[in-house]
Formats: structure tokens, sequence, C-alpha cells
């Protein structure tokens, strides 16, 4: 998969299978790679940068099929991938899905 995220061409995507153990069941590498398409083109802000230069990101939430999911990632400067950390689906309140349908 390619992608261009933060100004920078991404050749390949790297998914931690960190997700299996909570959340197989909503969770596939088919419904992240989706989820990675709805980044492309966009400029995101780091939560963090570690030491080691990673800079970790927290984008939420992410519609897919009508349903919010929380997509943790990581990019590094010096490496053309995209990490995939943690992904999985979201509930929120009424008060919630009616403050984002504004």
């Amino acid at each position: 998969m390619r992608i261009n995220v933060n100004g920078r061409a991404l050749k390949e995507v790297v998914i931690d299978d960190h997700y299996e153990s909570k959340h197989r069941e909503s969770i596939t590498d088919e419904v992240i790679l989706k989820l990675l398409g709805l980044l492309d083109d966009e400029v995101y802000d780091p939560e963090g940068i570690a030491d080691t230069g990673f800079e970790y990101y927290r984008t939420e939430p992410l519609f897919l099929d009508g349903k919010p999911y929380r997509l943790v990632w990581l990019l590094h400067p010096e490496e053309s991938y995209l990490g995939v950390v943690n992904c999985f689906r979201r509930r929120y309140g009424k008060s919630r899905k009616s403050q984002m349908a504004k």
C-alpha cells in the first residue's frame, strides 16, 4: 500500500498484531488498511515523539461503514513506512454522536 501522509510518500505499512489480542472480532488487517486510506493526503500533528525519533499519532473518530474507530500509528522521519500500533472500535454516547453530526 502506498499512502501520502504529512507530505510524505510512504511505500509500506507495518501492522502490529496487538489489536488481535482484544479486538479480533471487529478489526482485521483489511479494516485497518481501509482506515489508513482515510488518512491519505492529510496532515496530522503527533501526540508525542519518542527518544528513538518515532512520532506517535492517535486519529479518531475515523468512520468506516458508519462505525467509529480509533487508529494509533507512527512515523519515523528516516523511514518510508507507516506503522500501525493499535486499532479498535469506539463507542460514543448519544451526546458525543450528536456533537459529531454537527
